[in-house]
């Protein structure tokens, strides 16, 4: 049996196309204690040098891509901080939210082995109008 005995997460992507990015996150939890209530992707683009500890704020400043269990809300958040809600994790406004609402989604199952499936489905623009955005660069740096 290769079912995991840990919590798992993977990360596919597929190649852009034009100027969209297509990326799927999926976490799998050997049961429902430790399964996600919502999955996340950030975005840093600022160089990092030495070891990071657990009280860096490395992704402070960054932005990320959030998806909701049980709401199907995905969208775009930006790392003020490192607590949920204003001064911390907070949504974009409207205005920036460029995800492509076709290709965005989270779900979740669970399988007949017991293990618990999440899965957050997202396409982005490689290229916005937003001078503040945080590129995906289309080589992946």
């Amino acid at each position: 049996d290769d079912a995991p005995a840990e919590p798992r997460l993977t990360f596919h992507w597929n190649d852009p196309v034009g100027n969209t990015f297509l990326g799927r996150l999926v976490h799998r939890a050997p049961q429902a204690e430790v399964d996600a209530g919502w999955l996340g992707f950030a975005i840093y683009d600022t160089p990092f040098k030495g070891v990071p500890t657990g009280s860096d704020n490395l992704m402070v400043g960054s932005q990320a891509i959030i998806g909701h269990v049980g709401t199907d809300q995905v969208s775009k958040y930006v790392l003020a901080g490192k607590r949920e809600g204003p001064g911390g994790v907070e949504r974009m406004e409207e205005s920036f939210q460029s995800l492509v609402p076709s290709g965005t989604s989270v779900r979740q199952f669970t399988g007949g082995d017991g293990h618990v499936t999440t899965i957050l489905t997202f396409e982005k623009l490689l290229m916005e109008n937003d001078s503040a955005e945080i590129l995906i660069e289309t080589k992946g740096k």
